[in-house]
């Protein structure tokens, strides 16, 4: 009789076991499944978190030597998870997981396998603190993306014409309609790390369908100039970036199919003279 006991003791332990281990290798598939799925790049912003100090981040990133220049996007509980994800639109995606520091009101340490960085939300901002990637310093600037100005960035680049000023030269923009987006703000970093936030006309880039006998003529522009008012530590920052694509399709098309000719990229500051470039493909789709 106690043989038979100690048998169905050990054969209910057995299957307690069981159940416990598959219990923790679905949670473990779960976690797994969402980590591959996850791209926050898509994910809309929380319309009820618009003004908290929880939701989307977006923005973009650079090492202070230049050789690592991508989107940045953070999710504070956006979807009731703590993460934040790094990507270009032809680049490797990194995923950095996410918590709530101790002690602390809205503070959270982010870490991956590229690196690590602090977000601190502070009036709807996320201040960044403490970037390193690829063993780098690095410079995070971001906005808050809200159910009625989500934010989409975008990378640019400029040098200075004798090569001595280089840097990152990025907009975010937000949807003013079906067919325009308008720029909500213009990060430059220079090399070394020094970065900038200057006050902007916004930018403009737009898609004008063409309705023709045989199909559609479909014009991407883009354009954005200074008016005066744009400082860098306090000297003026003068720049004209212009541009189109223009394509004969048969259907309004989303994004250009021929690559954005810029016919004025010209910029000044302080003396030095350059020009701007942007990565096409990381701008806005009209879709």
């Amino acid at each position: 009789m106690k043989f038979k006991l100690l048998a169905i003791a050990i054969a209910i332990a057995s299957i307690q076991c069981s159940v416990e281990e598959t219990a923790t290798l679905d949670n473990e598939s779960q976690d797994l499944q969402y980590e591959q799925n996850l791209n926050l790049s898509t994910q809309l912003p929380t319309a009820s978190l618009d003004n908290s100090n929880k939701g989307l981040f977006v923005g973009t990133v650079v090492t202070s030597d230049l050789s690592f220049h991508q989107k940045i996007f953070i999710n504070i509980e956006n979807d009731g998870n703590i993460n934040a994800q790094i990507s270009s639109d032809t680049e490797k995606m990194y995923l950095l997981s996410g918590q709530k520091l101790a002690n602390t009101k809205n503070a959270y340490a982010f870490s991956g396998d590229i690196g690590s960085f602090t977000a601190t939300i502070v009036n709807n901002e996320a201040v960044i603190t403490n970037a390193a990637l690829e063993n780098k310093v690095a410079v995070i600037n971001t906005i808050k993306s809200t159910s009625t100005r989500r934010g989409i960035p975008s990378l640019g680049t400029f040098a200075s014409n004798d090569g001595t000023l280089t840097g990152t030269w990025d907009f975010t923009w937000s949807v003013s309609s079906p067919d325009s987006y308008s720029s909500e703000n213009l990060t430059i970093v220079k090399n070394g790390g020094a970065s900038f936030s200057p006050q902007i006309v916004p930018a403009q880039y737009q898609r004008v369908c063409i309705p023709e006998p045989k199909g559609l003529t479909v014009v991407f522009a883009l354009s954005t100039q200074s008016y005066g008012g744009t400082e860098i530590l306090g000297m003026p920052l003068n720049y004209t970036v212009t541009g189109n694509s223009q394509d004969f399709v048969f259907d309004c098309i989303n994004e250009p199919q021929s690559p954005i000719f810029l016919t004025q990229n010209l910029w000044d500051w302080n003396g030095n003279i350059g020009t701007v470039n942007l990565d096409q493909l990381s701008l806005p789709s009209f879709n």
